[in-house]
């Protein structure tokens, strides 16, 4: 049996759904506290030590750039799939509507 459905890309989903982003993050793994200090002790390092900006390439849903805002002045995220940008707008709303984080 074939199908005509468009299985290219499964995350472009026509509505949102927290409780499907939710379950994905769930399912992915988590990154450690030790991954986020080994950033933060390299930008610590650093001669003039700055923490102006951060730039969280592939975001997904945004759970790293949530994580680096706590830390940096101002996160950039960024990812190929517009669906991953419409997601991480939803879920970062406090924190893009301030300009912590841009999209």
């Amino acid at each position: 049996m074939s199908s005509t459905e468009d299985t290219s890309n499964f995350f472009q989903r026509p509505e949102y759904s927290e409780e499907y982003w939710d379950t994905y993050l769930a399912a992915r793994p988590a990154y450690s506290q030790s991954f986020y200090q080994s950033i933060y002790s390299y930008h610590r390092r650093l001669p003039s030590a700055q923490f102006q900006t951060a730039h969280d390439i592939a975001t997904g849903p945004g759970q790293v750039a949530a994580e680096l805002s706590d830390h940096f002045d101002h996160v950039i995220a960024s990812d190929l799939n517009p669906t991953h940008l419409e997601v991480a707008a939803h879920r970062l709303s406090s924190l893009t509507s301030s300009g912590k984080i841009s999209l």
